[in-house]
């Protein structure tokens, strides 16, 4: 289960116990694992006491007096789960091993199977060679099926990744439906096998059988996110927390679904402390790096990155999410530079195409966006955005027709697609197909009424049907759903002077301009534009060199 591991001794998490520094063989939350870092111990316990006797365990296993080492790793795990309550944070592999020294130390196992498990346990003490497993191994086989000789060769199969490790795992199960180990075995192996609901079906009955097991919680913690009830996972989490706060890594599962429901300030905290804990641990400078920069703090953000960047150069994730922090910063120059270090480590991943083709976007670099999009097209055809952005390419490259129909693909993709049905209407605007971009910005408005832009388009449509009040209308509603719909307010103004009420139209220009100066918003070229076309027009042609001249100080 978890991982494979390259040396059968070196995995028997001995060590690991005492030192809290291996609790799990792999993170169960992080399933984008590319290197998995031992944890260092940076704990508020003082183990010196502890330390001294797993020397002397050693010691006792070096000189072939296994009953005196396997008695004081005994009581390194009675003084342990004493102190810290160890054992709630213990995975399958962890429980069994420590039930298997105590049950060994207390004379709960005949002389046979003392005997081999005490050359277990001292197998995983002193790293023995591959012969020694070997012998071992066969040892195994050739037991008697008492139930504890049938749990110590399941563990045994765990680190063989053997074909017959279900089967056993089960037969195992059955003859000890409640020990709390085996269920623990069931539930993580479903998890690892993604059957999310089978898992907590087994991580409800572990509860049951010791409510205090904080790993129970974990495993159901990651199953809810895996079925994406980030919420629930939560409160797992925040439950395997309060009965083991000394385990970091409960710390970054919970950060993990707190990113997944969007509470980036409140997984910020929680990734601080695994960072503070151990900051080469898997990716938790990435998750920071994305933390900040979702909450816009684009400084830190860069300096978590880099620091993952530094950990793991050869990561395509990492140079993306610096290029899109470049990109929040509008510094799109920079965003394409880390964006092609992102396409040349993974040049078949369509994601980073889509990403560096809207830098080019938005650099005015509609060619270079245009080959990215049909490059990230080629490689899924079944991506709604990828489609609905070479429209958008088409669409400032002045070719309306093709823009039309890669907006259509995007709604064959996704039906639901609600940015395609107002690339459809700007580019019937452009063509003078009035109705037909009316009838589809009401069509985006169907599947999602609050979408500011197409109630704001829809109030364009209008005006240019020559429509004033409907026009007025609907951008008045754009406003309702986004206050910084700045086109919005002048195209008001706008149907408000086109329909000759000049000095209503005056005053809402005076609003609308003081407005845009008092919160910092962009006031576009468009809505001087607009006045100009109405002068070409011969419509209100003192009103509108008067509202250009002296309310937004421009030259006629």
């Amino acid at each position: 289960m978890f991982q494979k591991p390259q040396n059968l001794a070196s995995l028997f998490l001995l060590p690991a116990i005492f030192a809290f520094s291996n609790l799990k063989a792999a993170s169960l939350s992080d399933t984008s694992v590319k290197k998995n870092t031992a944890l260092v111990s940076h704990n508020s316990y003082n183990f010196s006491d502890n330390a001294q006797l797993y020397k002397d365990a050693i010691t006792a296993f070096q000189h072939d007096s296994l009953d005196n080492g396997v008695h004081l790793l005994a009581a390194i795990f009675k003084r342990l789960d004493a102190e810290t309550k160890i054992t709630r944070a213990l995975n399958y592999r962890g429980l069994e091993l420590v039930d298997f020294v105590k049950e060994t130390d207390n004379g709960a196992v005949d002389l046979a199977d003392k005997r081999l498990i005490e050359l277990f346990i001292e197998a995983a003490c002193l790293h023995k060679d591959a012969n020694f497993i070997k012998d071992l191994e066969n040892q195994l086989k050739n037991l008697p099926e008492t139930p504890f000789n049938e749990r110590l060769k399941l563990y045994f199969l765990t680190y063989k990744n053997d074909k017959q490790l279900g089967k056993e795992g089960d037969k195992v199960l059955r003859d000890n439906p409640n020990v709390l180990s085996l269920n623990t075995f069931k539930a993580e192996s479903l998890f690892d096998e993604d059957k999310n609901q089978e898992s907590n079906v087994y991580c409800n009955k572990l509860i049951a059988l010791w409510p205090m097991y904080a790993h129970a919680y974990e495993l159901r913690g990651n199953n809810y996110r895996s079925l994406d009830s980030s919420e629930k996972a939560v409160s797992d989490f925040d439950e395997a927390i309060k009965l083991f706060p000394e385990n970091k890594l409960f710390y970054y599962d919970r950060a993990c679904a707190l990113m997944d429901n969007d509470k980036y300030h409140e997984a910020i905290a929680d990734l601080q402390k695994m960072h503070l804990f151990n900051p080469d641990y898997l990716w938790t400078s990435y998750n920071l790096a994305k933390c900040y920069n979702e909450t816009k703090m684009p400084d830190s953000a860069l300096y978590f990155i880099n620091m993952h960047i530094k950990e793991y150069p050869a990561d395509d994730d990492g140079y993306d999410l610096k290029g899109t922090v470049y990109y929040g910063r509008n510094d799109y120059p920079s965003a394409v530079e880390y964006y092609n270090e992102a396409v040349k480590l993974s040049p078949a991943k369509e994601e980073f195409y889509e990403d560096r083709g809207d830098a080019y976007f938005y650099s005015d670099k509609y060619t270079e966006a245009l080959a990215d999009f049909l490059k990230a097209v080629k490689l899924d055809k079944d991506r709604a955005y990828a489609q609905d952005r070479v429209g958008d390419c088409y669409y400032q490259l002045k070719q309306y027709q093709k823009a039309i129909s890669f907006h259509e693909q995007a709604i064959k993709v996704k039906p639901s697609y609600k940015y395609a049905y107002v690339g459809i209407s700007e580019c019937k605007i452009e063509l003078g197909d009035y109705a037909g971009a009316i009838a589809n910005c009401k069509k985006a408005l169907e599947i999602d009424s609050t979408y500011d832009t197409a109630n704001g388009d829809l109030g364009w449509d209008y005006y240019c049907a020559g429509d004033d009040d409907a026009c007025i209308k609907w951008s008045y509603k754009a406003i309702n759903y986004d206050e910084q719909a700045t086109y919005a307010m002048f195209n008001i103004a706008l149907a408000t002077l086109h329909k000759g009420d000049s000095e209503k139209a005056k005053a809402l220009y005076v609003q609308f301009i003081n407005k845009c100066k008092e919160k910092g918003y962009t006031i576009n070229d468009g809505a001087v534009d607009d006045l100009k076309n109405l002068i070409k027009r011969n419509i209100a042609v003192d009103d509108c060199k008067f509202i250009i001249v002296q309310l937004f100080g421009k030259e006629l």
